[in-house]
């Protein structure tokens, strides 16, 4: 089953003739970019007719908790899923390094899809993952910081093809950031209570890794709200959850997914980044690439997953004891977030 999108089209055509033309010419040379030949759409319909057989599967039978003690498991292993996915998009730090060589990124990572989702396709990210950190066991952790640095800058932030633009008004063929689709993302932030900071800038609140991030600091206050008893608010945050999801996660995540895993894309990035062609020759193995590879190999499907299992959560939430579900979330502790390099905070 695939479903019609939710929210209005936001597409735009360039006004900009020259500009046009330009992106005419991005989108023969690397056809195998969604978002690419996405920049090429000039209207509703042509954006309907272009998303044929390319929309997401929502179908995923979800997890449907039956008492207090499996609805916490699930929501803590869905608030330790996006937590793991806001970190891995974002630049990174020291923590992610540190629990990547140590093999604890892993094993939490490969616990919680395993108490959410069966799917094929992430346990091929997995597999990905496991030979990324056989590879560099063993590493300096400095020279894999700098090094993962250098391949998430090339892979989101370049400005020379191919890469890939890590914003949701682009891969909605918005043709801008910081338009509509960017101001509507800021202002679901604030009705939600939090703010971003200025801290690293200020990206528009539209990237992926402020996304994600949004949705596990939710996962993170729903958890909180049942601690302290409070259901109506847990309750709002798993109806903020289910409708950043459903009206944007959804509408353009799974798109860059596929471009990310992409083969075309991964050699691609290796001939750019590393000029000299021996250098360019390691990425037909694994290199530091392979770990978003592995990253966007699951987020895609969890994310498919997560439109129905949020959508179950709320439902079971309704009808499940509120003061046995706060009994059992008293025992979940908050994420440490110390060291991680993260971009929005509750207003007090």
């Amino acid at each position: 089953m695939t479903v019609k999108t939710k929210g209005p089209s936001y597409v735009k055509a360039f006004l900009d003739p020259d500009l046009a033309r330009e992106w005419e010419r991005f989108a023969k040379d690397y056809p195998y970019l969604f978002w690419a030949q996405s920049m090429n759409i000039k209207s509703t319909e042509d954006w309907k007719r272009f998303l044929k057989d390319k929309k997401p599967k929502l179908d995923h039978a979800p997890r449907v908790p039956k008492d207090p003690g499996e609805f916490v498991a699930l929501a803590r292993a869905r608030r330790d899923l996006y937590f793991q996915l806001a970190r891995s998009f974002t630049e990174p730090t020291e923590p992610l390094v540190r629990d990547l060589l140590s093999s604890t990124f892993y094993r939490d990572l490969e616990a919680n899809l395993r108490t959410l989702l069966e799917d094929q396709r992430v346990g091929e990210g997995l597999a990905i993952l496991s030979e990324f950190l056989e590879v560099f066991r063993g590493t300096e952790p400095e020279r894999l910081l700098e090094d993962l640095g250098s391949e998430h800058l090339t892979i989101f932030y370049d400005s020379y093809f191919p890469w890939l633009s890590c914003y949701e008004s682009v891969y909605r063929s918005e043709k801008q950031t910081m338009g509509e689709l960017t101001a509507i993302v800021s202002r679901s932030y604030r009705e939600a209570g939090f703010k971003t900071l200025d801290t690293y800038g200020r990206d528009p609140s539209d990237d992926l890794k402020l996304e994600l991030e949004f949705i596990y600091r939710l996962c993170e206050a729903e958890l909180g709200a049942w601690r302290e008893g409070d259901k109506p608010k847990a309750l709002e945050y798993l109806v903020l959850q289910k409708e950043h999801i459903h009206l944007h996660l959804v509408e353009w995540v799974p798109y860059l997914c596929d471009d990310l895993t992409k083969p075309e894309f991964k050699l691609g990035v290796g001939r750019k980044f590393h000029r000299a062609g021996e250098a360019a020759e390691r990425y037909k193995g694994t290199v530091e690439f392979d770990f978003y590879r592995a990253m966007g190999q699951i987020l895609k499907p969890l994310l498919e997953h997560d439109y129905a299992q949020v959508e179950a959560m709320l439902a079971a939430a309704e009808h499940l004891p509120p003061e046995e579900v706060s009994a059992m979330a008293a025992g979940v502790e908050p994420i440490p977030t110390a060291g991680e390099r993260f971009y929005l905070e509750k207003v007090a």
